[in-house]
């Protein structure tokens, strides 16, 4: 396959999961029962466990202590944990053990022990071997558990410890928990001094949801260039590296939310601006198919004594709003008005609102737009708490994919075109390698757009970055040729194959597949 298709492959595939859709379509969950070695019942339905939700992990677990296992479920999708208590009537026996290793040759998790028990009534024997990990990124209990079913007594207990020594245990009886500790060759009663978790089923609250958020950052991610049309009509552009705060406040005529927040921030005024804030309010009803037009949102912040600057957004500066909104979420919401953006002094992102802005709450924000970087994640945690692990970066290139991923190739390539420097110059290999690739892809969605020339342009910014990357090279010779200019292509098809010989082959049907191209016998004239 070339790199190319399976590149496009994988980018519809992550846009369709961007866009809320599931690894598994519509498909319910199922459960399955085995009858008694015969085969297996399909019992979805009655068990309660067909949900459909884009399931990944279950884990088992005796979660309350009463002798049958408990369900977690770990979706995808929202609710992403299900607890399922099991409420069947036990009228059958079981026995559970804890497993504890102590010789040189186990570990003390017993991992890879396998026990094996006989019940009166039943010459076949009962074995569980103790793993790690069950299914898909799911772990669970440690305790071996056995249904016993309408057995009367246990006949005998055994472990084959990990190492290859069998030990058989004594003590063990129905309905009971069991610590097995190798080398000892008695079962002990389990007893726990934390009593079961209390359960209470509960039904799920119709609750409504709020369309008012606030995110704060914890990486400064640079606000996209706007161009907006002012009150007069005159071109101007977001002024966002002006050295003090600036609120970017995206709005409509028609929002009665929007509306609230022009009056709540207008009376707000001497004391915001005291604090150093900017404020500069894009309205969408020029762009967006609305009975309101220019003179209505004038009017409405007149009405409204706001007097911070008002402008317009096009089409064009909409789809960049929306794809910087979405970019931050990996999804495509849809863009709610009123949204507001708080920006630091460098034009960086800090905090962003969906639905109206309290202006109390805005003037506590400005202390985080001043906050070292080191601190930024401790500040975006709803909650305290302490790390077990060093979080994972997260920066101006990881925000870029995905904002091709979400808005596609032209505003992702503005974007990188605005800031992508910011990589070049103080990123090292990997960011650079990073940056190159991502140059590709744009190129690659550009050219799949029709748009040929902004895709050469970002192929030579590729080529700029790794002048000896031989996958840049066929891509623009491709180019090249796709437009017609088979004399500008030729020198790069060459230089990709002697960088990589394994390219002879996409290199020779560029050229078979070029506008023009006459064959014979299979090969190129």
């Amino acid at each position: 396959m070339d790199v190319a298709d399976y590149h496009t492959a994988v980018d519809r595939l992550e846009w369709m999961l961007a866009d809320g859709a599931g690894w598994s379509g519509k498909e319910r969950n199922v459960f399955f029962l085995n009858t008694q070695g015969t085969g297996f019942a399909d019992a979805s339905a009655v068990s309660g466990l067909d949900f459909p939700d884009d399931a990944r992990a279950c884990g088992k677990v005796d979660w309350d202590g009463d002798g049958d296992l408990d369900l977690w479920l770990v979706n995808r999708n929202g609710p992403q944990v299900r607890f399922l208590r099991n409420d069947v009537e036990r009228t059958h026996h079981w026995v559970a053990f804890d497993l504890v290793g102590t010789a040189p040759t186990t570990n003390p998790d017993a991992i890879g022990a396998r026990v094996e028990i006989k019940v009166a009534g039943d010459a076949r024997p009962l074995l569980r071997t103790l793993h790690a990990g069950e299914g898909f990124l799911s772990q669970g209990s440690k305790v071996v558990h056995f249904g016993l079913g309408a057995a009367t007594s246990i006949e005998s207990v055994s472990v084959r410890w990990p190492g290859g020594t069998n030990e058989r245990f004594v003590g063990a009886t129905l309905d009971g928990r069991f610590r097995l500790a190798q080398g000892s060759g008695k079962a002990h009663l389990f007893e726990s001094a934390v009593a079961p978790p209390e359960l209470v089923a509960q039904a799920l609250a119709n609750t409504k949801i709020s369309v008012k958020s606030r995110s704060v950052l914890s990486t400064r991610l640079p606000f996209p260039r706007l161009a907006y049309s002012d009150a007069r009509g005159k071109a101007r552009t977001v002024e966002t590296a002006s050295g003090k705060p600036q609120l970017v406040m995206v709005w409509t005529s028609w929002c009665c939310q929007c509306s609230d927040e022009l009056a709540a921030l207008a009376q707000a005024r001497p004391v915001l601006e005291a604090a150093g804030v900017k404020i500069v309010a894009l309205s969408l009803d020029e762009a967006d198919d609305n009975p309101a037009d220019r003179s209505s949102a004038l009017e409405l912040a007149k009405a409204k004594q706001f007097n911070w600057p008002v402008g317009f957004l096009d089409a064009g500066g909409v789809e960049r709003v929306r794809g910087f909104y979405s970019a931050l979420y990996s999804r495509h919401p849809p863009l709610p008005t009123p949204t507001s953006f708080l920006l630091d002094g460098q034009g960086r992102l800090a905090v962003f609102y969906k639905g109206p802005v309290d202006a109390a709450e805005l003037r506590r924000d400005l202390s985080l737009v001043i906050a070292p970087a080191e601190k930024l994640l401790d500040l975006a945690m709803p909650f305290g708490g302490s790390r077990y692990s060093a979080p994972a970066e997260f920066g101006l290139l990881d925000f870029s994919r995905q904002l091709l991923l979400v808005a596609g190739g032209e505003i992702a390539g503005e974007y990188v075109d605005a800031f992508g420097s910011e990589l070049r110059f103080v990123g090292g290999a990997n960011e650079l390698a990073g940056l190159h690739e991502l140059r590709l892809r744009i190129a690659r969605s550009l050219r799949e757009a029709g748009q040929f020339d902004a895709a050469r342009h970002h192929l030579e910014e590729a080529l700029a970055l790794l002048p000896d990357s031989p996958l840049a090279h066929l891509r623009m010779g491709e180019l090249l040729l796709l437009v017609g200019d088979s004399t500008a292509a030729e020198p790069h098809l060459k230089r990709a194959v002697a960088l990589d010989p394994a390219l002879a082959e996409q290199a020779r049907a560029a050229k078979q597949r070029a506008p023009g191209a006459a064959f014979e016998g299979g090969s190129q004239r």
